[in-house]
């Protein structure tokens, strides 16, 4: 064992020395490096050519003056002891209300979240429905939602209830004064083909 760590140590110690004699050999002076011509290659200038479209002038169109349409109703049967009336019916109007949400009238929902599909009863293949009531707040959000009536029982309940909580609706506007709109009902389906 002895003897082999001293063949080791030798075997080591002539391999520093061989690495240092690769060191201290004669130094090389490099070479002076080879000048080599510089040769420019010049490309002859030619004078660029801008080649500019006319752009067509778009024709003017004269705005077309609205014409309302002329309904003539034909005069209503002229018997004895009657009258003819032709009634005056006006032109329909093509303007849009500004806020047709602000229009008198019932909510009317902005956003419907569909309600999840609850795994376990895609894995069985149950289906059924969920009828809710619910209020609208003055803002359009849902408030008070409960379950009145579902089929199977419990199971669509709080997927349903968690999905119409989410629903928005433009509220129902009085006098121009959003108003609160109590028990709303709405059954919402669970199918398996949906």
């Amino acid at each position: 064992m002895l003897a082999c760590v001293f063949l080791g140590s030798a075997v080591t110690f002539a391999i520093f020395l061989f690495m240092v004699s690769l060191l201290d050999g004669p130094a090389r002076v490099p070479d002076a490096p080879k000048e080599y011509p510089i040769v420019e290659i010049l490309q002859p200038k030619e004078p660029t050519k801008v080649i500019e479209k006319a752009k067509p002038v778009p024709p003017k169109v004269p705005p077309r003056p609205q014409q309302r349409p002329q309904v003539a109703a034909e005069p209503a049967f002229e018997g004895p002891g009657t009258i003819a009336v032709t009634p005056d019916v006006p032109a329909p109007s093509t303007q849009l209300d500004a806020f047709p949400s602000a229009a008198q009238g019932a909510a009317r929902p902005l956003v419907r979240v569909p309600p999840q599909y609850p795994p376990q009863a895609a894995r069985e293949g149950i289906e059924g429905f969920v009828v809710l009531r619910y209020d609208i707040s003055a803002t359009g959000a849902v408030m008070n939602a409960e379950v009145i009536d579902s089929e199977p029982k419990r199971i669509f309940d709080r997927h349903a209830l968690k999905a119409l909580r989410k629903w928005k609706f433009n509220p129902m506007l009085d006098n121009g004064g959003a108003q609160v709109q109590r028990n709303q009902q709405v059954r919402l389906d669970f199918n398996l083909q949906q």
